[in-house]
């Protein structure tokens, strides 16, 4: 989704990765998902561009593969 919506430079991203409250809990973030939508938040940012990120614990894979992203 995030290519339907952002097609702009921009210098913040904010990613909430937790459940809605009183939300269906079955819906979740797939991973490789996220960090498609991770690349391409960064590939639009502007020269100090940042992203802030949220996690809940509750998905540790998520998690995960967030961290790898970010080391590599």
């Amino acid at each position: 989704m995030f290519d339907i919506y952002v097609n702009e430079l921009f210098n913040i991203a904010i990613y909430n990765l937790g459940y809605l409250p009183c939300e269906d809990k079955s819906i979740e973030i797939e991973a490789y998902k996220l960090i498609a939508s991770l690349k391409k938040a960064i590939s639009l940012f502007t020269y100090d561009g940042r992203i802030v990120i949220v996690i809940y614990l509750h998905d540790r894979l998520e998690s995960l593969s967030i961290e790898s992203f970010y080391q590599s």
